[in-house]
């Protein structure tokens, strides 16, 4: 299978890079932003026709700054909203099936929305996103829709809630880090979901890919917490391992303690029972996963700090 990876440089992208490089009957070619700017489709016959036609193009590419969004909208919007239709006429012209990501933030995360869908968001529940990020990604599915290609091909528009990996900043980094220098941190503790993580992503995706699915499919891990719950386990670790600060203490706190720019989504669970239905593999729950993050030693180290 011949690969093409936009968004490279994030956390996603290169978990996608580390799994090539360990294939041998599979080709990646790779590109950051500044190699490949998805928001200029004119540049993109000149710059991927230096090697062979794809079989597939992955983009992860994405504005993902969430507060920084709701005053950056135009940004946003170009990235996340016109770029992933860009990329799926490309695709449909190419004949090169479509791997593209998105996220739970297209969804309102209401009260209710959790009454009515305790064990996760099917794909088919209704959007409604909070913020500017949230607005620019559901626009993103709809340009990617309205191109026909989830419908003509097996392409994939993938949801992943709260991603998280050993590489770069993210809540599980993040938490390791305070983990390690801080005596006290507040964590929101009404804000329930569940957090995908990246090498997971990954094989779930090629999973999808392997059974030829198409469409919108939502991925992740199994189970539910808060972010609190997510932060008391990396807690735990850090302890285990004795590089928890001696005075380290989680304060549960309600999103009302914790304003931000961007309205977050109290509810942020996707179901992935359609996932196990089209592949016949069940996700992990979330605490197996964050375990086996966090044995990378490099989430420990003073890079991360």
């Amino acid at each position: 299978m011949k690969i093409v990876l936009t968004g490279a440089g994030g956390q996603l992208g290169q978990q996608w890079q580390m799994w090539a490089d360990s294939q041998t009957d599979h080709t990646l070619w790779a590109y950051n932003s500044a190699e490949l700017d998805i928001t200029n489709p004119e540049s993109f016959d000149s710059i991927l026709g230096a090697h062979e036609a794809p079989d597939v193009w992955i983009n992860c590419a994405a504005y993902t700054h969430v507060d920084q969004a709701e005053s950056q909208k135009d940004v946003a919007m170009r990235v996340n909203g016109e770029a992933p239709g860009a990329i799926a006429r490309w695709c449909l012209q190419h004949h090169c099936r479509l791997v593209h990501y998105s996220t739970d933030y297209v969804f309102s995360g209401s009260q209710k929305d959790q009454s009515d869908h305790p064990e996760g968001y099917t794909e088919d529940a209704m959007t409604h996103p909070l913020n500017a990020y949230g607005e620019s990604k559901l626009a993103g599915e709809h340009a990617i829709a309205s191109t026909g290609i989830l419908d003509t091909s097996n392409s994939l528009l993938l949801r992943v809630a709260w991603l998280c990996s050993p590489h770069g900043r993210n809540f599980v980094t993040t938490m390791a880090r305070l983990a390690t220098q801080h005596p006290e941190v507040r964590v929101v503790d009404d804000q329930t979901g569940a957090p995908a993580f990246c090498d997971d992503v990954v094989t779930q995706t090629l999973a999808l890919l392997h059974a030829q699915a198409s469409g919108i499919v939502h991925i992740g891990s199994a189970g539910q917490g808060t972010w609190a719950d997510v932060a008391d386990a990396v807690f735990d670790q850090a302890r285990t391992r004795g590089v928890a600060h001696p005075e380290l203490t989680l304060h549960r706190i309600p999103t009302s303690e914790y304003p931000t720019p961007a309205a977050r989504p109290y509810f942020s669970k996707l179901s992935t029972e359609k996932f196990t239905t089209l592949t016949g593999l069940y996700p992990p729950d979330w605490r197996d996963s964050l375990n086996r993050c966090l044995a990378d030693p490099t989430i420990w180290s003073s890079k991360n700090s």
